[in-house]
């Protein structure tokens, strides 16, 4: 981000945009490492991804610090409208990083207490994630292209993702009922799918900012 691309405000806007979506992806590998991490008990992963936690706060310091430069150069009313959406993705994809270290803590829990999900819950659990992946990455394609109907699927995930997580909560106090499950297993089973919808929420929100723009 060499501060000679502000002397264009255009590519100044395009750069951020390209910044933004590398922010993204470099975070929604974070979650799908963390989700790994959880299936696999992998210490490395567990590891990597609170290293990569890190970086996704500084890189949300140095995009935030970026986007206000950029706010000050003379723009137009759209492009204000962009950078303003750009300040709220960040914001949202930090908290998506957020959310991957969370998942980790648990897997961390996991592996130190030696617990084991059922297989239907590894079924659900997987279910739950990729969906929730596929958000985030369709979110930032929508982002990269600007492209409203990209928007639409992102909805309709995080839509798929809120029923989902309903449906395995309830199938959750079933296998409870029938000692089919820990309760120690079930309170990281539970932690996992709430945070696996919040990062939901957030792709929903990185994908709807961009029907604000022209």
């Amino acid at each position: 981000l060499d501060k000679r691309i502000l002397e264009t405000p255009s590519f100044a806007i395009e750069t951020a945009v390209r910044e933004v979506v590398h922010m993204g992806e470099f975070t929604l590998t974070s979650a799908r490492m963390a989700v790994e991490a959880l299936m696999t008990d992998n210490q490395e992963l567990i590891d990597k991804v609170f290293e990569r936690e890190k970086d996704i706060n500084e890189l949300e310091k140095i995009l935030t610090q970026y986007l206000v430069d950029v706010e000050n150069l003379p723009l137009n009313e759209e492009q204000h409208v962009l950078i303003k959406n750009l300040f709220y993705s960040v914001n949202d994809l930090e908290r998506i990083g957020d959310h991957a270290e969370n998942i980790v803590e648990l897997a961390t829990t996991k592996v130190k207490d030696q617990l084991q999900f059922s297989e239907e819950a590894v079924k659900g659990l997987n279910q739950i994630a990729d969906k929730t992946l596929t958000a985030v990455e369709t979110a930032l394609l929508a982002r990269r292209e600007m492209n409203k109907e990209k928007v639409s699927r992102v909805v309709n995930l995080e839509d798929e993702v809120d029923a989902l997580e309903d449906l395995l909560r309830e199938s959750h106090i079933k296998r409870l009922a029938k000692s089919e499950c820990t309760a120690e297993n079930g309170v990281i089973f539970l932690d996992v799918i709430s945070n696996l919808e919040r990062i939901s929420d957030h792709a929903n929100n990185i994908a709807e900012y961009v029907l604000d723009e022209k």
